[in-house]
């Protein structure tokens, strides 16, 4: 079994005044402000039909507790139980 990277980040909801759109990890007030955001993690996954795809789940308050998360789902994943697949695939399997 191969071990499946985590991938930890945060971001936050901040739009651009210019653009309109979120700022997520380049807000300028992530460096400097740790309770500004919320953490993420990514995991890359392959689906029921081989393809690789990335899951993305976030709102954790602290970076061990998103890296756990994300460690959880891939060994959900890589035990037969289907986390990383959508729901149409698991009912489908």
């Amino acid at each position: 079994m191969a071990k499946t990277r985590v991938q930890v980040s945060r971001r936050c909801g901040c739009v651009d005044a210019e653009t309109g759109r979120q700022r997520g990890v380049t807000c300028p007030r992530l460096p400097v402000d740790d309770d500004h955001g919320s953490w993420y993690f990514a995991v890359q996954e392959r689906s029921l039909d081989g393809q690789r795809q990335r899951i993305r789940q976030g709102g954790y308050a602290d970076p061990e507790e998103a890296q756990a998360a994300g460690r959880a789902l891939a060994a959900a994943d890589h035990d037969g139980a289907g986390a990383g697949c959508t729901l149409g695939q698991w009912l489908a399997r």
